[in-house]
């Protein structure tokens, strides 16, 4: 699979953080994955600011089916959202790229 050709999903924590500071941090890692070639799917970028987490999730997980690979962020954990995109990721099948790059 061709970095040109591999959409990557960015998950990480959202509900409860700054919109501000949650901004920063998926700008920061689609802008690096950006710039090794990958195509990238932002939440941050895709979610309207004032949508509720049903109407965010709901969103996220359309775009999800559109990818080839995910990147989790550090805080993924203490994230229900994050843990239901990995579960359907992985059921998906898409490649993680975590510690590959």
């Amino acid at each position: 699979m061709k970095k040109q050709d591999t959409k990557v999903y960015i998950a990480g924590k959202v509900s409860g953080e700054p919109y501000e500071v949650c901004k920063a941090k998926f700008n920061h890692r689609a802008e690096l994955l950006r710039a090794q070639g990958y195509e990238v799917v932002n939440p941050m970028e895709i979610v309207p600011k004032e949508s509720n987490w049903r109407e965010a999730m709901n969103i996220c997980i359309r775009a999800i089916t559109e990818c080839q690979a995910y990147f989790m962020l550090e805080d993924w954990r203490l994230s229900r959202g994050a843990k239901i995109e990995l579960n359907l990721m992985l059921g998906l099948g898409l490649q993680s790229l975590n510690g590959k790059l």
